[in-house]
């Protein structure tokens, strides 16, 4: 008796002193978070099953993996944007981009034009640019598309060519949603960088006034560099879409110019990282989903852990049976997402996605997690969203995409997404998941904290929103 009354003595005294020196509770939730782990990885690449699984994939999708890859991860929004400019700055015969949008206001939208019109006035570097004309003139400016035109840059706005009265809400909101920035390199021969971040301050800047050690970015992202041969995939469907884009008059680019697609290298020559390009192109035909097809069979696959960020978290009842499914086979589910103060879209989307939140909170493996990071006190006016777009899969495999978990995505916007079945990156991208988990801010939404926050006639607004959401009748 005395034994255990000491236990708990010094079991309080521990907590009372942690709580005492203002050890954050992110920090303390973290010692719990599985680190990344290199368990049995077959099922997914390698060995009888992984193949089986590896050719699902490509039966599914349509797509291959390429060998041979160097990649490197950016999760930091400064060294991104350095990283931008610094591969730009290599090229030496093209550089092509397709973005959302690019913001003509602040500092690193402005200072990516300059250095493509330097690439292209200076270096005669051939300079290709792809956008979202309703999301540039609606949210940014048409000016700095017209400068770039002035100097040479050859600009495609990005307009869907089969509209319909059922598509016209998305040809009117988000059609063109790919992020891309690909280069020759001398060294190299090619070298891209792919994920969730268009170009603007909000993606590649700090707010103003960060707290010591607290998240500085604006918006938490992600994007990956690429070296090797999956730049080929990434190469050649840049150039179909850039034709598809280009008017009778126009320059096309020719798939066949050994210029697009010259020998590649890896900085590290031993590098043999796997990587499948996958893509979402809904006007292509009958529509391509080979994010959704990618998304779907590595949840009904994982057999340790998912986890996955992701800013508008809407599934549709396959996803929400799949990841019920998931967590009955005993997978360990993590699901982070923005909570109503951070998320950009506003609140209603919250109320979209809440509508799925306590049944699946119903199931003890299943654990979701709100972004909820604080604002600027200069500027609060600037959102402090989730945009991380990634999926880790039981430790071995890392999905980064600009695929965000809804409709929108899933039916009616062009995405990419690198899939890649390496070890050592799975692991930093386990290891980026976990920190995201430890951000201050962020926090465990739980079954009696919804009950907490949302009222039975929220939960109504939940179902009226969700039902539009997921049957095209609300865009966003």
């Amino acid at each position: 008796m005395k034994e255990r009354l000491f236990k708990k003595g010094m079991a309080a005294l521990i907590l009372l002193t942690i709580f005492s020196i203002g050890l954050p509770v992110q920090a303390i939730a973290a010692a719990g978070v599985p680190k990344a782990t290199a368990w049995d990885y077959r099922h997914m690449y390698g060995g009888s099953e992984g193949e089986s699984f590896q050719a699902y994939l490509d039966d599914v999708t349509g797509t291959k993996r390429s060998t041979g890859n160097q990649v490197f991860n950016f999760p930091e929004a400064n060294a991104d944007y350095a990283e931008r400019l610094r591969i730009m700055d290599k090229a030496t015969n093209h550089i092509s981009i397709y973005t959302l949008l690019l913001n003509a206001s602040g500092v690193t939208g402005p200072g990516t034009t300059a250095k493509m019109i330097t690439k292209k006035v200076l270096d005669n570097c051939e300079v290709n640019f792809i956008y979202f004309p309703i999301a540039q003139f609606g949210y940014s400016s048409p000016s700095i598309i017209i400068a770039m035109n002035t100097m040479g840059i050859n600009t495609r706005p990005w307009w869907q060519k089969n509209i319909s009265l059922k598509n016209l809400g998305y040809t009117l909101m988000q059609g063109c949603h790919k992020k891309i920035l690909i280069c020759d390199d001398p060294e190299y021969g090619l070298v891209s960088m792919t994920g969730g971040r268009n170009i603007g301050d909000e993606y590649l800047t700090d707010i103003p006034d960060p707290k010591p050690g607290r998240f500085a970015n604006q918006w938490r992202d992600t994007d990956v560099v690429v070296y090797g041969p999956a730049n080929y995939e990434i190469e050649a469907g840049y150039i179909k879409s850039f034709n598809a884009q280009s008017s009778k008059s126009q320059k096309k680019l020719d798939v066949n110019d050994g210029k697009y697609f010259p020998e590649v290298s890896t900085p590290d020559s031993n590098a043999d990282v796997q990587v499948r390009v996958v893509e979402n192109e809904p006007m292509e035909g009958k529509g391509v989903f080979q994010i959704n097809d990618t998304y779907l069979a590595l949840i009904n696959n994982a057999k340790y852990t998912l986890d996955i960020e992701t800013p508008y978290f809407i599934p549709t009842d396959k996803f929400i049976e799949a990841l019920e499914n998931a967590a009955k086979r005993g997978v360990k589910v993590r699901l982070l997402t923005n909570s109503e103060n951070t998320n950009d879209m506003g609140s209603f989307l919250v109320f979209g996605s809440a509508y799925c939140w306590e049944r699946l909170l119903k199931h003890d493996n299943i654990k979701l997690y709100m972004w909820d990071v604080e604002r600027s006190v200069k500027d609060p006016s600037l959102f402090r969203t989730l945009h991380s777009k990634v999926m880790v899969v039981d430790s071995c495999v890392y999905f980064p995409s600009s695929w965000n978990f809804e409709n929108t995505s899933m039916n009616h916007s062009t995405e990419i997404g690198t899939l890649i079945t390496d070890l050592e990156m799975a692991k930093v991208g386990q290891e980026m998941f976990n920190n995201d988990l430890a951000t201050p801010g962020v926090y465990e939404m739980t079954i009696p904290i919804f009950k907490k926050k949302f009222s039975p006639w929220d939960k109504i607004l939940m179902k009226i929103v969700r039902t539009a959401m997921v049957n095209d009748i609300l865009v966003v």
